[in-house]
């Protein structure tokens, strides 16, 4: 998914659904934030840490959609128009469950709470998901790191803002109405991506295909791998997960109730925010759009070797006190926090779009990986009691080099494997080019990629007399689209599939 045929600063390219796209994933880790760990959310923090740590129960609700997205990546497609309603809903209403769940003695405060939280979590991954899979299958890598940084940044100010400026009782409330808050800014980018991939540079409606991502045209594909890369990419997104579960652990995020439930004032000043900014943006040029170009077995190893490195500095400090960190120590954690959530989704963004499987079960393995391994650091800490920090670094550090030296290693014994990205960064070229010779180019190059192969594809359709379906299945045959992404993205079963190819093979 690399931005190979594009050229000039990509930060030209920011368009107002990226901006939307920032600030639901802003509002995503606000909500969170605020649930977990605000003052508003003590008492029943509090209530329940007597018995279980709250966050099992929110990264049991992660862990519940990673499932649905594992096992039904069909059903969840096809069910999305309901569940785009009901599920933020019932999020907003799992928070208020939570926030209310000791006030009130109708029923037991336990099993509200626990309802409640899971609910969230549950929600809090499902938003997540619908905004990765929009920016994947519509726009370009680098453009992807930048909205992810600047929900990260807008994050930081969201969360300092409601801790100075809104009373608790108003912090409860704000983190209530987020969810559904939050599907109406998803709406909004839906919106504007898909007013961005219907109307060209002189105003005149662009035909695009019928092949979509929440109703709205896909750019095709944009990367190739053979079956050693796609392994490798699947390996990134398991270390990437264990990466981020591992950083959430040791920092003030991984633990609900006791001492992470503080004013949230995690940056205290303009010079420690302007710290943070400035080396997370160092940190995604430097990491991930420089490196979009090299091969897909050494581009992320750069930025894992860096977020390993702050787990580090991270383990000088134990769990609990975090606290009452020192400002310097408080922003090192933030950082490499963020950094491990820039890799993870970055990788996740980059093999929704590469990967031969359903794009749900792609979000479903990387959100079942972060689930189960935060839960077994939670259930550790719970049932163990403090664990040292250098044992849990030595642990993740152990698996994370495993996994790095067999990424390296497949890459080398499949040396053929760059021929096959360099094949198709040329050939991607060759498209956009022609593409812009056609005078139908829209503001970037992707939408004149879709342009060009789905007019071709319409007139080679009528040509040789294809169904309405069969046409559908032969765009995305062309876009390099394999069976089983076709079967996921037209919600049909494999043997239609199979059929509809062998009917298009026959006429043509």
């Amino acid at each position: 998914m690399g931005d190979t045929w594009e050229k000039g600063n990509p930060l030209r390219r920011i368009e107002p659904c990226d901006l939307l796209c920032a600030l639901g994933i802003a509002l995503n880790l606000t909500w969170c934030s605020l649930e977990g760990h605000s003052i508003g959310f003590e008492l029943p923090s509090a209530g329940m840490s007597a018995v279980v740590n709250p966050r099992l129960f929110w990264l049991a609700g992660i862990a519940a959609v990673a499932l649905c997205f594992l096992c039904a990546p069909q059903a969840i497609k096809a069910r999305d128009g309901a569940m785009r309603f009901v599920v933020p809903l019932c999020a907003a209403a799992g928070t208020a469950l939570f926030a209310w769940s000791f006030s009130e003695t109708m029923a037991d405060p336990m099993l509200v709470a626990m309802l409640g939280v899971f609910l969230s979590g549950f929600g809090h991954f499902w938003f997540s998901a619908r905004y990765y899979l929009l920016l994947a299958r519509m726009r370009p890598f680098t453009v992807i790191v930048w909205v992810i940084v600047a929900g990260l940044l807008a994050k930081t100010l969201l969360l300092s803002f409601s801790a100075m400026a809104l009373p608790l009782e108003v912090q409860v409330g704000f983190a209530v109405l987020i969810p559904v808050a939050n599907a109406l800014v998803f709406e909004l980018a839906r919106d504007q991506a898909g007013r961005r991939l219907r109307i060209g540079e002189k105003g005149e409606s662009a035909q695009t295909g019928k092949h979509t991502a929440f109703g709205l045209p896909t750019l095709p594909r944009r990367i190739v791998l053979m079956k050693s890369g796609q392994r490798n990419l699947v390996l990134l997104i398991v270390m990437g997960g264990i990466m981020l579960a591992t950083v959430r652990r040791l920092s003030f995020w991984g633990l609900w109730g006791g001492d992470s439930s503080f004013p949230i004032k995690t940056i205290w000043g303009l010079s420690e925010f302007l710290t943070v900014a400035v080396c997370l943006i160092v940190f995604a040029y430097l990491a991930f759009v420089k490196t979009s170009r090299l091969s897909m077995s050494v581009r992320f190893q750069p930025a894992a070797v860096v977020v390993v490195a702050g787990l580090f500095l991270i383990a000088i400090q134990q769990p609990g006190d975090f606290a009452f960190l020192s400002d310097a120590q408080a922003v090192v954690i933030h950082v490499d926090e963020a950094y491990a959530y820039l890799l993870f989704w970055s990788v996740m963004a980059l093999a929704l779009d590469a990967l031969d499987m359903p794009p749900f079960r792609v979000l479903g393995i990387g959100g079942m990986t972060f689930a189960l391994v935060s839960l077994g650091w939670v259930l550790l800490s719970g049932y163990v009691g403090d664990i040292d920090s250098a044992f849990i670094v030595l642990a993740a550090y152990g698996i994370i080099v495993v996994l790095m030296l067999y990424s390296y290693r497949e890459s080398k014994r499949y040396s053929k494997l760059q021929e096959a990205e360099a094949l198709q960064v040329m050939q991607v070229s060759m498209r956009a080019s022609e593409g812009d010779e056609s005078g139908r180019a829209s503001d970037g190059a992707g939408a004149s990629i879709v342009d060009s192969i789905t007019d071709r594809c319409a007139v080679l359709a009528v040509d040789y007399r294809l169904t309405p379906r069969e046409s559908e299945v032969f765009c995305l045959l062309a876009q390099g689209r394999t069976r089983a992404f076709i079967q996921d993205e037209l919600v049909l079963s494999g043997s239609t599939v199979k059929t509809h190819v062998s009917h298009i093979y026959a006429k043509m």
